[in-house]
């Protein structure tokens, strides 16, 4: 899934480090969407869609990476950025 720390050697590097791996704003609003998505597909009993299928860009998710998703939207919030 990526890394979740990294050990340093100069405390000069911490603002690059956290620059480096802390999750955009794109990348939480696309696991909150996925994990919206998939509460309501699960509710309807249904796939998981992302995208609009009408338009040609809607595509199945697979349940891992919904998983993957929600354990990402989790660290997120540990971090205190989603």
């Amino acid at each position: 899934i990526g890394y979740f720390g990294m050990m340093m050697g100069n405390k000069d590097h911490v603002p690059l480090v956290n620059a480096a791996f802390t999750p955009t704003a794109d990348e939480i609003a696309y696991w909150q969407d996925l994990d919206r998505l998939a509460r309501d597909a699960e509710a309807a009993d249904r796939r998981v869609i992302y995208g609009d299928a009408n338009q040609g860009e809607g595509h199945e998710v697979h349940i891992a990476h919904v998983a993957t998703a929600r354990k990402l939207l989790a660290w997120a919030q540990e971090l205190g950025v989603a």
